[in-house]
């Protein structure tokens, strides 16, 4: 006689944050069912591997062939207190959006290498809420945690900066300019 649970969706953009809301906030709310970064062995031959990321990197027709699969995979171990508590569920995993975000032109061969696509996340959730339905979950609501650019822009720049032949200032400014 339970009213069917919202499933909670982090996605956490690069740099903002998400391995702390992991590890120090979601862990600790007491109403939260936390699944993060979940691994399966559905995909890629049996492979144990993270499985949110690697799903929303293929086409969304994915929930369509495997989605009670994979949410079986996903949710199955936490049945009871999905569904025979009051506690929310939040699934999180920081490499959902890839690449498919950033901003680049829809011609060349970096475009087509990467298969980058800014709607494609838009299309899966729509497919993922249809499997969510069947489920038993009523809704999918979405925490998209975004940065502003300029300190997003020089987190990055630091993180992979010791991967730069010559880092600098001048080195940023051209980084800048060429993103």
């Amino acid at each position: 006689n339970m009213s069917k649970p919202d499933l909670y969706m982090h996605i956490g953009l690069p740099k903002t944050g998400t391995t702390l809301m992991q590890d120090k906030v979601f862990r600790c709310i007491d109403e939260l069912v936390p699944i993060v970064d979940k691994k399966s062995r559905i995909l890629d031959g049996g492979r144990e591997r993270g499985v949110i990321a690697p799903v929303f990197q293929r086409s969304p027709g994915i929930w369509r062939d495997l989605g009670l699969d994979l949410f079986d995979d996903i949710f199955g171990e936490y049945v009871n207190k999905i569904f025979k508590t009051e506690k929310k569920v939040i699934l999180s995993d920081e490499e959902v959006m890839g690449g498919g975000i950033m901003p680049s032109e829809y011609r060349g061969s970096r475009w087509n290498r990467k298969a980058r696509d800014p709607y494609k996340i838009g299309i899966h959730l729509e497919e993922m809420l249809d499997t969510a339905h069947a489920w038993g979950f009523s809704n999918i609501k979405v925490i998209l945690v975004i940065r502003r650019q300029d300190t997003w822009l020089a987190s990055l720049y630091a993180q992979i900066s010791d991967r730069i032949d010559r880092p600098s200032q001048d080195n940023f400014v051209k980084q800048i300019d060429h993103i």
